[in-house]
């Protein structure tokens, strides 16, 4: 009887796997994912004939290119093909592990002769599947005042966002990035974008501007991030705060009013005040007959 023998393919990848915890009461307490390399169940792989297969009899078992096997892995990232006559063989991953990309990868394998006194030879190969990543980024706009020189002079970076998230994240060993627990602080930039650097795992988060230019209003609007599996082509996930349109932030305003009289303490009919910034420029205002009002709008 032909001696024959079996492929055993293991699957591996990053699993989100635990939770890092830094900071205390009296500062920002920041919860990190951690992942580790494990054995990944579900990769459905093709084995194909690499070339014309015959029996020591000269009888033909497999053309070169056909599918002689599907198999799929097991919890353990393992799984081992049906029996197969000796020559070479070609593995390629079809379907990928949920949250993984697939690799596209063929590895070309060979059963090879064992000795009369094996009746199964086998031989093996592995995989690894890159874990599917997000990429999280806003946009910024502030309200400019040009009479008082406000929102050109840097103030946007000034401001600052918080990514947290929106539900408890549980990782494999049972650990919690818990329901509002900020994952991380990030800063706009000049150019009023701001991308977030932190590595998350599947699931539902928010951001909220955490800080602001003292000249302007601190916005409590938590924009919902959603990152959920986009298939096994894609790498990264782009997802863009509020729908990719610009986060904006409104000036603090204020008004000033008054009454103008004279030295014996009379109303004067009219007198035109204006208010002037800091830097000696002139503010907008007016005044009525005995009152004067200067006001921002």
């Amino acid at each position: 009887m032909a001696q024959k023998g079996t492929i055993t393919v293991e699957k591996t990848g990053e699993v989100f796997s635990g939770v890092n915890v830094s900071g205390s009461e009296d500062s920002d307490v920041i919860y990190q994912p951690v992942y580790e390399v494990a054995g990944l169940e579900g990769a459905v792989y093709e084995v194909r004939a690499a070339e014309d297969i015959s029996t020591p009899d000269g009888t033909l078992r497999y053309s070169k290119g056909e599918v002689v096997d599907t198999i799929t892995t097991s919890s353990d990232g393992f799984v081992k093909s049906k029996e197969l006559y000796l020559g070479k063989y070609e593995v390629k991953e079809i379907t990928a592990p949920y949250g993984m990309v697939v690799s596209g990868e063929t590895h070309t394998v060979e059963l090879t002769y064992a000795g009369q006194n094996i009746s199964v030879t086998e031989t093996s190969t592995s995989f690894y599947n890159e874990r599917q990543k997000v990429q999280v980024s806003l946009a910024k706009a502030i309200e400019k005042d040009e009479t008082f020189g406000i929102g050109d002079n840097g103030e946007i970076k000034n401001i600052s966002f918080g990514l947290y998230a929106a539900e408890d994240i549980v990782s494999a060993s049972g650990t919690v990035i818990p329901a509002d627990g900020l994952i991380e602080i990030v800063s706009v930039n000049e150019n009023g974008t701001a991308v977030m650097k932190s590595d998350l795992p599947f699931g539902k988060y928010y951001v909220k501007e955490i800080a602001t230019d003292e000249h302007y209003i601190l916005s409590d609007t938590k924009y919902p991030v959603v990152f959920e599996y986009a298939g096994q082509d894609t790498a990264t996930v782009e997802i863009k705060v509020n729908d990719g349109k610009e986060i904006k932030n409104e000036l603090i305003y204020g008004s000033v009013s008054g009454k103008k009289i004279d030295e014996n303490g009379e109303a004067l009919e009219c007198c035109y005040r204006y208010l002037q910034s800091r830097r000696n420029r002139i503010y907008k205002g007016y005044c009525t007959y005995d009152d004067y009002l200067c006001k921002r709008r």
